[in-house]
């Protein structure tokens, strides 16, 4: 993912999430968005924010529904 694009991150007592407001399409801003989503689901789950075996878990959950957010 671009980091130019989004963002989700824990920062002390709160979570900072993030998005541009220029995307090329809505498919792009679709698949960011999921993409910060699994990482906000990491965050509130107290687990590691990366693209690990939990976030690729996600990802195959959400492609059933035709997000692809590690392409985000």
């Amino acid at each position: 993912l671009d980091t130019e694009l989004g963002f989700c991150v824990p920062e002390e007592d709160m979570i900072v999430f993030g998005l541009t407001d220029e995307f090329p399409n809505k498919k792009e801003f679709m698949n960011t968005m999921c993409h910060e989503m699994i990482h906000l689901l990491q965050i509130v789950n107290d687990r590691k924010v990366n693209h690990g075996q939990f976030f690729a878990s996600w990802c195959q959950i959400a492609e059933k529904s035709d997000f692809h957010p590690e392409k985000g």
